[in-house]
């Protein structure tokens, strides 16, 4: 997909936001980011979280691996989440991979080309980060792409903010 469809995707869940509730705009987010990218999974985290707060993994590829990989994969998103929020900045599995063992291991057993973090802000303020398993034969993201997922934080604020004050007025 061009670039300019991510940024269609987000406006018209943007313009939907209002109307849906925060489950329902958080799971249309990451399953629009993991189909536009036609990655193996996509997780929203919180900078508090223990565990993803949405998730998109459509075949539970992650799901079906052994609990040893299952773990080894959380302790790198747990370590990427940090990175990309101290950074403010993406993240890659690559920063982590000192030896080339963390690469061997998503190539091979996971069946992605690579693993980023992207921090998501709102109101100023970063709150989380998006994880992106990207597949084998991915081209690599453009910084339209980095843009447009790190204001993602932005449109999950739009859809809380515009339903606190609809009840409100209630």
């Amino acid at each position: 997909m061009s670039e300019r469809s991510i940024f269609r995707f987000l406006f018209r869940v943007a313009a939907r936001a209002p109307h849906l509730d925060r489950r329902t705009v958080l799971d249309r987010i990451v399953t629009g980011i993991a189909n536009h990218y036609d990655a193996l999974t996509c997780r929203l985290w919180t900078v508090n979280g223990s565990s993803p707060l949405a998730a998109a993994d459509e075949d539970e590829s992650l799901e079906l691996l052994d609990p040893i990989s299952r773990s080894r994969l959380r302790e790198m998103e747990e370590l990427l989440v940090g990175t990309a929020l101290e950074r403010g900045a993406y993240a890659s599995a690559l920063d982590l991979d000192v030896d080339g063992e963390l690469t061997d291991f998503l190539h091979d057993v996971v069946e992605v080309h690579e693993v980023f973090a992207f921090p998501i802000t709102a109101d100023g303020r970063t709150f989380g980060a998006i994880v992106l398993y990207l597949p084998l034969a991915s081209p690599p993201l453009a910084e339209a792409d980095q843009q447009a997922l790190m204001a993602v934080g932005e449109l999950v604020r739009l859809a809380a903010h515009d339903r606190r004050a609809e009840r409100a007025r209630v």
